[in-house]
């Protein structure tokens, strides 16, 4: 299955989109100071499936509640735990409970050559700064919390840099070979598999 409505390259974000993510649905006040879009609101996949490459809406709520059941998912996905954040290509977003030392599982991002993207539930897919989501404030409704865990691919070790606009292109059948620019229609549209 392949990704619809993913933007190449990501455009700047429009005065509407910034106040709807950082005053109505996730409150992520951090990205007043500018996202880009990199794909249009969807039903079909969200964090974690944009995260594995794979069109689904992932909701298996034992994969947000148990970490060992999301180790598990992961690396039969092709992924494996690392504690060094530089080579990690998945970032996993969390929030502790310190009264019960519980932390639950709220989001993955992934690096891409773009930078870190995420997957916005329903809404949209953007990059963002590493830590742009980070809110620790429990009461603030919408709340990723804060990176707890990092994975990367166990096929030849992290991307380092992130999925390259040239594997996007190849998935979408469009010439990148002499400027990124004229890449995937000059900036429109693509559907791609990652």
């Amino acid at each position: 299955m392949e990704f619809t409505g993913l933007l190449f390259p990501p455009r700047a974000a429009t005065p509407a989109e910034v106040h709807e993510l950082t005053t109505t649905n996730f409150r992520h006040t951090s990205l007043e100071n500018g996202f880009q879009v990199m794909g249009k609101e969807s039903r079909e996949y969200n964090c974690l499936g944009w995260a594995i490459q794979s069109r689904s809406f992932l909701q298996d709520e034992a994969l947000f509640q148990d970490i060992g059941k999301t180790v598990t998912f992961m690396q039969s996905h092709g992924y494996e735990l690392t504690e060094d954040q530089i080579v990690a290509d998945i970032d996993v977003w969390g929030v502790r409970h310190w009264e019960t030392g519980i932390v639950e599982i709220t989001h993955f991002a992934l690096k891409t050559e773009f930078g870190w993207t995420s997957k916005l539930g329903y809404d949209m897919l953007i990059v963002h700064g590493r830590y742009d989501l980070e809110c620790l404030d429990e009461e603030e409704e919408g709340v990723y919390g804060e990176i707890v865990g990092h994975f990367r691919r166990r096929d030849g070790g992290s991307r380092r840099k992130g999925v390259s606009l040239g594997e996007v292109c190849a998935m979408a059948r469009c010439d990148c070979s002499s400027n990124k620019a004229d890449c995937c229609g000059k900036g429109g549209e693509v559907s791609a598999k990652l």
